[in-house]
């Protein structure tokens, strides 16, 4: 069985989208102060 695999893979997406957010963030940020 393959658990441990398919577990993983949300979490690869979940941390990639927090990089996304985090980003993002900061590119509004950047607008926002200029």
């Amino acid at each position: 069985m393959n658990i441990n695999a398919s577990d993983a893979e949300p979490d690869r997406k979940a941390a990639r989208l927090e990089r996304q957010v985090a980003r993002t963030e900061k590119a509004l940020a950047a607008v926002k102060a200029g």
